[in-house]
Protein backbone atom coordinates (compact mmCIF):
# COMPACT_ATOMS: atom_id res chain seq x y z
CA UNK A 1 0.00 0.00 0.00
CA UNK A 2 2.99 2.41 0.64
CA UNK A 3 4.53 1.59 -3.04
CA UNK A 4 0.81 2.50 -4.66
CA UNK A 5 0.73 5.75 -2.21
CA UNK A 6 4.36 6.30 -3.03
CA UNK A 7 2.98 6.74 -6.35
CA UNK A 8 0.44 8.69 -6.36
CA UNK A 9 2.52 11.08 -4.10
CA UNK A 10 4.68 11.26 -6.53
CA UNK A 11 2.30 12.04 -9.06
CA UNK A 12 0.93 15.13 -7.44
CA UNK A 13 4.82 16.16 -7.35
CA UNK A 14 5.37 15.83 -10.86
CA UNK A 15 2.32 17.87 -11.73
CA UNK A 16 3.18 20.49 -9.43
CA UNK A 17 7.10 20.35 -10.88
CA UNK A 18 5.49 20.01 -14.33
CA UNK A 19 2.92 23.19 -13.83
CA UNK A 20 6.13 25.00 -12.39
CA UNK A 21 8.37 24.29 -15.05
CA UNK A 22 5.41 24.71 -17.80
CA UNK A 23 4.92 28.51 -16.02
CA UNK A 24 8.00 29.66 -16.22
CA UNK A 25 8.89 28.29 -19.58
CA UNK A 26 5.31 30.69 -20.96
CA UNK A 27 6.42 33.35 -18.45
CA UNK A 28 9.60 33.80 -20.23
CA UNK A 29 8.43 34.09 -23.95
CA UNK A 30 5.62 36.91 -22.51
CA UNK A 31 8.57 38.61 -20.58
CA UNK A 32 10.39 38.93 -23.83
CA UNK A 33 6.81 39.82 -25.78
CA UNK A 34 7.63 36.94 -28.23
CA UNK A 35 4.98 34.41 -29.35
CA UNK A 36 5.96 30.54 -28.50
CA UNK A 37 7.46 28.92 -31.62
CA UNK A 38 4.23 26.80 -33.41
CA UNK A 39 6.85 23.73 -33.40
CA UNK A 40 7.77 24.11 -29.04
CA UNK A 41 4.39 24.10 -28.97
CA UNK A 42 3.93 20.93 -30.58
CA UNK A 43 6.72 18.86 -28.93
CA UNK A 44 5.44 19.95 -25.53
CA UNK A 45 1.77 19.32 -26.16
CA UNK A 46 2.03 16.02 -28.55
CA UNK A 47 5.39 14.34 -27.63
CA UNK A 48 6.47 15.83 -23.79
CA UNK A 49 2.87 15.76 -22.14
CA UNK A 50 1.49 12.42 -22.96
CA UNK A 51 4.65 11.08 -22.84
CA UNK A 52 4.73 12.12 -18.72
CA UNK A 53 0.81 11.17 -18.58
CA UNK A 54 2.06 7.57 -19.94
CA UNK A 55 4.65 7.31 -17.50
CA UNK A 56 2.57 7.75 -14.81
CA UNK A 57 -0.36 5.63 -15.60
CA UNK A 58 2.43 2.42 -16.57
CA UNK A 59 3.80 3.06 -12.61
CA UNK A 60 0.71 3.28 -11.56
CA UNK A 61 -0.73 -0.09 -12.87
CA UNK A 62 2.87 -1.77 -12.13
CA UNK A 63 2.27 -0.71 -7.95
CA UNK A 64 -1.58 -2.00 -8.54
CA UNK A 65 -0.38 -5.38 -9.95
CA UNK A 66 2.23 -5.55 -6.86
CA UNK A 67 -0.01 -3.85 -4.17
CA UNK A 68 -2.56 -6.75 -5.49
CA UNK A 69 -0.13 -9.58 -5.78
CA UNK A 70 0.78 -9.03 -1.61
CA UNK A 71 -2.81 -8.51 -0.57
CA UNK A 72 -4.46 -11.28 -2.68
CA UNK A 73 -1.76 -13.45 -4.09
CA UNK A 74 -4.16 -16.05 -6.16
CA UNK A 75 -6.34 -13.18 -7.12
CA UNK A 76 -5.56 -11.20 -10.43
CA UNK A 77 -5.78 -8.60 -12.76
CA UNK A 78 -8.17 -8.54 -15.59
CA UNK A 79 -5.51 -6.43 -17.71
CA UNK A 80 -1.96 -6.94 -18.21
CA UNK A 81 -0.07 -3.81 -17.00
CA UNK A 82 1.79 -1.53 -19.70
CA UNK A 83 5.20 -2.20 -18.28
CA UNK A 84 4.93 -6.06 -18.53
CA UNK A 85 3.53 -5.93 -21.97
CA UNK A 86 6.89 -3.68 -22.89
CA UNK A 87 9.12 -6.30 -20.72
CA UNK A 88 7.66 -9.33 -22.33
CA UNK A 89 8.22 -7.81 -26.11
CA UNK A 90 11.47 -6.44 -25.54
CA UNK A 91 12.87 -10.10 -23.95
CA UNK A 92 10.71 -11.20 -27.64
CA UNK A 93 12.56 -8.96 -30.08
CA UNK A 94 15.92 -8.11 -28.35
CA UNK A 95 16.06 -12.26 -26.96
CA UNK A 96 16.32 -13.61 -29.79
CA UNK A 97 19.16 -11.44 -31.05
CA UNK A 98 21.60 -12.68 -28.59
CA UNK A 99 21.43 -16.50 -29.81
Amino acid sequence: QMGLCGVLAAGVLGALIAGYIGHRWIGAWVAAGREIPPLECAIVIGIILPAALAAFLGALEHSEWLFLRRVSPQAQLRYTPVFHKVARWSRDVFGRRRR
